[in-house]
């Protein structure tokens, strides 16, 4: 194993409180550790300048699916459980007796579903939940239902640890140089205290083959490093207040960022909900399961980058977005298509109420499309390969389309939102555009 640590200055920036989503901070609570859970998102909340909702979810028993005067989920017999809930969560968060002085909301069903639509509805900074270790049942249960409504959330989620008591003075971000790692480590930057200190940490494995070629390609990448961070830290354009120190570690990737953070004393480590490997977006992420089962911090997962800000951080300066009005679609959606039919173009669509990312570069645009009577909104995409075979992609439910410009009035991405879900649709530059900001 071996490690190299380097020391950077962040560019001028004023400290910004905020995430991507300027809603509320909500506070998921359950059976055990929400005394702490609570504390924890009071302080967050306030550390953030934001609303504070709590929320307890009763997942249905056998019992619930018919009560006893004969309504379906839910009636007297879930009544009797959030009552009962809320007592409990009353006597814990506020003891001896003292009012307790937050609204406890209760809902029925699956945590991870509800807390999925809620988080979107409300539009929720971040969600806070507890996974405490003082009992290994808790950390266990507690890192279940995390990795749960981790899969679906549109927003970070924070499994706070019971020794949690404020705004951390370090962090550590599980650095890949995608575009997750880096909304990663903007996430934790809001939550961390003045003249902090953010460790950026890349743990990778060279090739073990013991020849020439293998030798020069794990050469070549080490020589590298120096460069993807600084191109990486300059994207991220965080508060001139935080130190940003950067480590480069040998080995498997959750092993060697908790053994860092153990031996630094780290308040918070974060990571990128999903992997770069289809597999690993599947299972939300190898690294980011070890990590939570095993740190002794902690922990901020963060879902795949908003879209947002994916066009605007790799455009050149004076891009804009405008979101177009729904009785223009048709017209502005033709209008595009004919001025950039045969360019090259990227497609990307993330769908949780699917479980899905997709991402297809490199076809060239054939058309799109609204149909004002279906409401669908349809993207044609075609080869490069000089046929003429093509692929549709289709999407239901359209709510909101925005057009990114650049300073001339060029396109340089399209995204639709859907649901939960968005879909980007990028131009791809004949000329390459300075490419500091730009996902390795």
């Amino acid at each position: 194993m071996s490690t190299h640590s380097t020391t950077f200055a962040s560019a001028p920036k004023p400290v910004e409180r905020s995430s991507v989503r300027q809603g509320p901070v909500l506070i998921a609570v359950g059976g055990h550790d929400a005394a702490t859970t609570v504390r924890a998102g009071s302080l967050i909340a306030e550390y953030l300048e934001r609303d504070m909702r709590v929320l307890t979810v009763i997942e249905p028993l056998p019992a619930d699916c018919w009560d006893r005067d004969g309504d379906q989920a839910g009636g007297t017999f879930f009544e009797e459980r959030a009552a009962a809930a809320r007592h409990e969560l009353a006597r814990v968060i506020a003891p001896r007796g003292r009012e307790m002085n937050w609204p406890v909301e209760v809902l029925a069903g699956k945590v991870p579903d509800i807390l999925a639509r809620i988080t979107h509805e409300r539009h929720v900074s971040l969600l806070v939940m507890g996974i405490g270790r003082r009992r290994p049942i808790n950390r266990l249960l507690g890192a279940e239902t995390v990795l749960r409504t981790v899969r679906h959330s549109v927003c970070p989620v924070l499994a706070v640890y019971h020794t949690f008591s404020g705004a951390p003075t370090t962090a550590a971000v599980g650095v890949d140089f995608s575009r997750t790692s880096a909304f990663a480590a903007r996430s934790v930057a809001a939550l961390l205290a003045p003249s902090a200190t953010l460790h950026l940490v890349h743990v990778w494995q060279p090739s073990s083959v013991d020849d020439e070629e293998a030798t020069r390609e794990n050469d070549s990448y080490r020589l590298h490093l120096p460069e993807r961070f600084r191109r990486f830290i300059h994207a991220l354009d965080l508060p001139s207040t935080l130190e940003v120190q950067t480590e480069i570690r040998e080995g498997r990737p959750a092993e060697r960022l908790v053994d860092f953070a153990n031996a630094h004393q780290i308040g918070l480590i974060a990571i990128g909900r999903n992997g770069r490997r289809i597999v690993e977006r599947l299972l939300i992420g190898g690294v980011a399961e070890r990590v939570l089962r095993s740190a002794a911090c902690s922990v901020l997962i963060a879902p795949d980058a908003p879209f947002p800000e994916f066009p605007l951080a790799a455009a050149p300066d004076g891009a804009s977005e405008d979101v177009l009005a729904r009785g223009t679609w048709a017209t502005e959606l033709d209008a595009i298509a004919r001025r950039y039919a045969g360019h090259v173009v990227a497609l990307e669509v993330h769908d949780p109420a699917q479980h899905t990312v997709s991402r297809e570069r490199g076809y060239l645009l054939f058309g799109i499309s609204h149909d004002v009577q279906t409401g669908l909104v349809s993207i044609v995409l075609g080869e490069t390969n000089g046929r003429r075979q093509h692929r549709t992609r289709q999407i239901v439910g359209a709510e909101r389309i925005a057009v990114t410009r650049d300073a001339h009035g060029e396109v340089l991405a399209l995204r639709i939102q859907h649901g939960a879900g968005e879909s980007l649709l990028s131009v791809i530059p004949l000329v390459p555009r300075d490419d500091a900001a730009s996902d390795e």
